[in-house]
């Protein structure tokens, strides 16, 4: 529904419900995350949004800069760590994939800041994968992990 065709004190509250929901969505991922790498007694080691750049800091943002910038849960990547010898580390990372629309859509002119592009969200099913990779270094690509999400859908 476009904010033109609906009152606007309603389409504000709309944003208000997406916002609490997104937070709770969130905080979920964030908690599961924890939880995983306490389980396995890995340090978390930091994340990465690979669907768009971080959110700008420190006054370095631009007005133009994505919407996706600004919600980088959307596919990211959270590590961890645990050395299990000497200049030997177990490296985990999870992957969380919020909406494949964009990864599995037919669309040869898909735009990934056009989500009219992207396949229905209700044609979709979250994703999350994992990835266990050992000696110390990351090497699955993200061209990979996408691969891999297609193959599944």
């Amino acid at each position: 529904m476009k904010v033109s065709d609906m009152n606007i004190d309603e389409a504000l509250l709309d944003v208000r419900k997406a916002y609490r929901l997104l937070h709770d969505y969130q905080r979920m991922a964030l908690d599961a995350a924890k939880y995983i790498g306490a389980q396995l007694g890995l340090t978390y080691k930091g994340g990465y949004p690979y669907f768009s750049d971080c959110a700008p800091r420190e006054g370095k943002g631009s007005l133009d800069d994505w919407a996706w910038d600004w919600l980088n849960l959307m596919f990211y990547e959270f590590h961890f760590q645990r050395e299990t010898a000497k200049e030997q580390w177990l490296n985990l990372s999870i992957w969380l994939f919020s909406d494949t629309g964009y990864f599995i859509s037919d669309e040869l002119t898909r735009e990934q800041t056009d989500v009219s592009t992207f396949v229905p969200v209700e044609r979709l099913e979250q994703k999350s994968v994992s990835c266990c990779i050992g000696s110390g270094s990351r090497n699955t690509s993200n061209s990979e992990i996408i691969r891999n999400i297609s193959a599944d859908s």
